[in-house]
């Protein structure tokens, strides 16, 4: 949200190049934000592990081995359901899907099964669809609404 009123504050991010599998501390202390109350600069200090309120991803998986591969690290970064006292509630993730290759629709949820993640699908208006989206893929797509149970 570009109107947000944190955006009015001077800070710096920096990014890594996050791949797929990769969960290790390379990627944690590369994902910082200057601005305290938008990222907890201790949370990998204090052994809390760095987490993700939403997490997007579209048309990612086209290859027979990136389900497993691309769970693994959505399980690794979503944040978790709510904890034993109820605060918080799990992270999640809207993956749009386009069948590609052998990774079927089906390929997909049987992966987000494996790794216990809870799958709804969101409804979706095709005519609504970006613009230079082929009606084809649109037809094709479903997105995901997925988190950790």
């Amino acid at each position: 949200n570009v109107q947000h009123p944190f955006n009015r504050v001077h800070s710096s991010v920096s990014v890594a190049k996050l791949s797929w599998g990769d969960v290790d501390d390379r990627f944690e202390s590369a994902c910082r934000t200057m601005y305290p109350d938008l990222w907890n600069e201790n949370d990998t200090d204090s052994g809390t592990a760095m987490s993700f309120d939403v997490m997007l991803a579209g048309d990612v998986m086209y290859k027979p081995e990136l389900p497993e591969l691309f769970f693994t690290t959505v399980c690794r970064y979503l944040r978790p359901a709510a904890n034993d006292e109820g605060e918080g509630g799990a992270g999640v993730l809207y993956l749009c899907h386009i069948p590609r290759a052998s990774v079927t629709h089906a390929v997909v949820l049987d992966a987000a099964e494996r790794f216990g993640l809870e799958v709804t699908v969101v409804d979706v208006d095709l005519e609504t669809r970006p613009a230079g989206c082929p009606m084809i893929d649109a037809e094709g797509a479903v997105v995901y609404r997925i988190c950790k149970r």
